[in-house]
Protein backbone atom coordinates (compact mmCIF):
# COMPACT_ATOMS: atom_id res chain seq x y z
CA UNK A 1 0.00 0.00 0.00
CA UNK A 2 1.24 3.52 -0.81
CA UNK A 3 2.10 5.85 2.02
CA UNK A 4 0.34 9.22 2.21
CA UNK A 5 3.50 10.84 0.84
CA UNK A 6 3.59 8.41 -2.11
CA UNK A 7 -0.09 9.07 -2.82
CA UNK A 8 0.49 12.83 -2.78
CA UNK A 9 3.52 12.42 -5.07
CA UNK A 10 1.47 10.35 -7.52
CA UNK A 11 -1.39 12.87 -7.51
CA UNK A 12 1.05 15.70 -8.21
CA UNK A 13 2.49 13.67 -11.09
CA UNK A 14 -0.98 13.01 -12.50
CA UNK A 15 -1.79 16.70 -12.29
CA UNK A 16 1.37 17.68 -14.18
CA UNK A 17 0.81 15.03 -16.85
CA UNK A 18 -2.84 16.02 -17.22
CA UNK A 19 -1.88 19.65 -17.82
CA UNK A 20 0.77 18.57 -20.32
CA UNK A 21 -1.69 16.32 -22.14
CA UNK A 22 -4.34 19.05 -22.35
CA UNK A 23 -1.78 21.51 -23.69
CA UNK A 24 -0.59 18.89 -26.22
CA UNK A 25 -4.18 18.42 -27.40
CA UNK A 26 -4.58 22.21 -27.74
CA UNK A 27 -1.40 22.44 -29.80
CA UNK A 28 -2.57 19.62 -32.08
CA UNK A 29 -6.02 21.24 -32.45
CA UNK A 30 -4.48 24.54 -33.52
CA UNK A 31 -2.37 22.83 -36.16
CA UNK A 32 -5.36 20.80 -37.35
CA UNK A 33 -7.23 24.09 -37.86
CA UNK A 34 -4.29 25.28 -39.98
CA UNK A 35 -4.43 22.12 -42.10
CA UNK A 36 -8.18 22.46 -42.56
CA UNK A 37 -7.74 26.06 -43.65
CA UNK A 38 -4.81 25.48 -45.99
CA UNK A 39 -5.53 22.01 -47.38
CA UNK A 40 -9.15 21.24 -46.51
CA UNK A 41 -7.87 18.22 -44.57
CA UNK A 42 -9.95 17.54 -41.46
CA UNK A 43 -9.30 13.79 -41.17
CA UNK A 44 -7.34 14.20 -37.93
CA UNK A 45 -10.37 15.59 -36.07
CA UNK A 46 -12.34 12.33 -35.77
CA UNK A 47 -9.07 10.51 -34.94
CA UNK A 48 -8.35 12.95 -32.11
CA UNK A 49 -11.91 12.73 -30.83
CA UNK A 50 -11.74 8.93 -30.86
CA UNK A 51 -8.52 9.16 -28.83
CA UNK A 52 -10.29 11.12 -26.07
CA UNK A 53 -13.26 10.42 -23.84
CA UNK A 54 -16.37 11.93 -22.31
CA UNK A 55 -16.55 15.63 -21.60
CA UNK A 56 -13.20 16.20 -23.30
CA UNK A 57 -14.72 14.99 -26.57
CA UNK A 58 -17.58 17.46 -26.30
CA UNK A 59 -15.26 20.35 -25.48
CA UNK A 60 -12.90 19.43 -28.32
CA UNK A 61 -15.81 19.10 -30.77
CA UNK A 62 -17.17 22.49 -29.64
CA UNK A 63 -13.72 24.04 -30.10
CA UNK A 64 -13.46 22.55 -33.60
CA UNK A 65 -16.90 23.88 -34.52
CA UNK A 66 -15.85 27.36 -33.43
CA UNK A 67 -12.24 27.57 -34.63
CA UNK A 68 -11.27 24.74 -37.00
CA UNK A 69 -13.49 25.52 -40.02
CA UNK A 70 -15.52 22.34 -39.59
CA UNK A 71 -18.86 21.15 -38.33
CA UNK A 72 -18.49 18.18 -36.00
CA UNK A 73 -21.41 16.06 -34.89
CA UNK A 74 -22.05 12.57 -33.65
CA UNK A 75 -23.88 9.90 -35.58
CA UNK A 76 -24.44 6.41 -34.18
CA UNK A 77 -21.78 7.02 -31.55
CA UNK A 78 -19.11 8.12 -34.04
CA UNK A 79 -17.83 11.59 -34.77
CA UNK A 80 -18.37 13.01 -38.22
CA UNK A 81 -16.72 16.20 -39.44
CA UNK A 82 -17.54 18.28 -42.50
CA UNK A 83 -15.80 21.35 -43.87
CA UNK A 84 -17.49 24.65 -43.02
CA UNK A 85 -16.87 26.16 -46.45
CA UNK A 86 -18.24 29.59 -45.59
CA UNK A 87 -16.02 29.95 -42.50
CA UNK A 88 -12.99 28.68 -44.42
CA UNK A 89 -13.60 31.02 -47.36
CA UNK A 90 -14.25 33.98 -45.05
CA UNK A 91 -10.87 33.58 -43.31
CA UNK A 92 -8.51 36.32 -44.47
CA UNK A 93 -5.39 35.23 -42.56
CA UNK A 94 -2.90 32.60 -43.68
CA UNK A 95 -2.95 29.18 -42.05
CA UNK A 96 0.31 29.95 -40.24
CA UNK A 97 -1.09 33.17 -38.78
CA UNK A 98 -4.27 31.37 -37.71
CA UNK A 99 -2.26 28.63 -35.99
CA UNK A 100 -0.17 31.23 -34.13
CA UNK A 101 -3.32 33.14 -33.09
CA UNK A 102 -5.06 29.98 -31.89
CA UNK A 103 -1.98 28.81 -29.97
CA UNK A 104 -2.01 32.12 -28.09
CA UNK A 105 -5.77 32.05 -27.48
CA UNK A 106 -7.81 30.46 -24.71
CA UNK A 107 -7.33 26.68 -24.92
CA UNK A 108 -10.19 24.30 -25.61
CA UNK A 109 -10.38 23.04 -22.02
CA UNK A 110 -11.02 26.54 -20.63
CA UNK A 111 -13.67 27.66 -23.12
CA UNK A 112 -16.71 26.04 -21.51
CA UNK A 113 -16.31 27.77 -18.17
CA UNK A 114 -15.54 31.03 -19.92
CA UNK A 115 -18.64 30.98 -22.15
CA UNK A 116 -21.16 29.05 -20.07
CA UNK A 117 -22.89 32.24 -18.87
CA UNK A 118 -23.34 33.32 -22.49
CA UNK A 119 -25.10 30.11 -23.51
CA UNK A 120 -28.87 30.63 -23.70
CA UNK A 121 -31.22 28.06 -22.22
CA UNK A 122 -34.03 27.04 -24.55
CA UNK A 123 -36.83 25.95 -22.23
CA UNK A 124 -39.01 24.44 -24.95
CA UNK A 125 -36.07 22.48 -26.39
CA UNK A 126 -35.19 21.08 -22.95
CA UNK A 127 -38.80 20.05 -22.35
CA UNK A 128 -39.13 18.40 -25.78
CA UNK A 129 -35.83 16.57 -25.24
CA UNK A 130 -37.09 15.23 -21.92
CA UNK A 131 -40.33 14.10 -23.56
CA UNK A 132 -38.33 12.34 -26.31
CA UNK A 133 -36.12 10.59 -23.74
CA UNK A 134 -39.18 9.34 -21.86
CA UNK A 135 -40.80 8.17 -25.10
CA UNK A 136 -37.60 6.41 -26.22
CA UNK A 137 -37.25 4.69 -22.85
CA UNK A 138 -40.87 3.55 -23.03
CA UNK A 139 -40.43 2.30 -26.62
CA UNK A 140 -37.23 0.46 -25.62
CA UNK A 141 -39.11 -1.22 -22.79
CA UNK A 142 -36.96 0.43 -20.14
CA UNK A 143 -38.35 1.04 -16.69
CA UNK A 144 -39.27 4.67 -16.03
CA UNK A 145 -38.76 5.47 -12.36
CA UNK A 146 -40.43 8.44 -10.74
CA UNK A 147 -42.04 9.63 -7.55
CA UNK A 148 -45.34 11.39 -8.24
CA UNK A 149 -44.83 13.98 -5.49
CA UNK A 150 -41.31 14.78 -6.77
CA UNK A 151 -42.57 15.10 -10.35
CA UNK A 152 -45.35 17.46 -9.22
CA UNK A 153 -42.85 19.54 -7.20
CA UNK A 154 -40.50 19.72 -10.18
CA UNK A 155 -43.36 20.69 -12.48
CA UNK A 156 -44.47 23.42 -10.05
CA UNK A 157 -40.92 24.76 -9.80
CA UNK A 158 -40.68 24.83 -13.60
CA UNK A 159 -44.03 26.61 -13.90
CA UNK A 160 -42.89 29.14 -11.29
CA UNK A 161 -39.72 29.93 -13.22
CA UNK A 162 -41.55 30.15 -16.55
CA UNK A 163 -44.19 32.33 -14.87
CA UNK A 164 -41.53 34.77 -13.65
CA UNK A 165 -40.20 35.01 -17.20
CA UNK A 166 -43.71 35.40 -18.62
CA UNK A 167 -44.45 38.23 -16.17
CA UNK A 168 -41.51 40.20 -17.56
CA UNK A 169 -42.85 39.61 -21.08
CA UNK A 170 -46.28 41.15 -20.51
CA UNK A 171 -44.92 44.64 -21.07
CA UNK A 172 -43.24 43.75 -24.38
CA UNK A 173 -44.66 43.81 -27.88
CA UNK A 174 -45.12 40.55 -29.81
CA UNK A 175 -41.96 41.25 -31.87
CA UNK A 176 -39.90 41.95 -28.76
CA UNK A 177 -41.18 38.73 -27.16
CA UNK A 178 -40.28 36.72 -30.27
CA UNK A 179 -36.68 38.00 -30.21
CA UNK A 180 -36.12 38.02 -26.44
CA UNK A 181 -33.73 35.75 -24.61
CA UNK A 182 -33.46 35.40 -20.83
Amino acid sequence: MFTQKEITTRIDSISRRSKTLRNDVHEVLCHIAGHVLEHGDFTAIPKLLDATTGMNQKLIADWCNRFAYVNVRTKNGSFIAHIDKSAREAEEESAEVVVARLLASTPWFELKAENQADTPIDIAKLMFNLAKKIEKARNDGREIVYNTADVINAENALHEQIGSIATTLTDLSAEQIENRTH
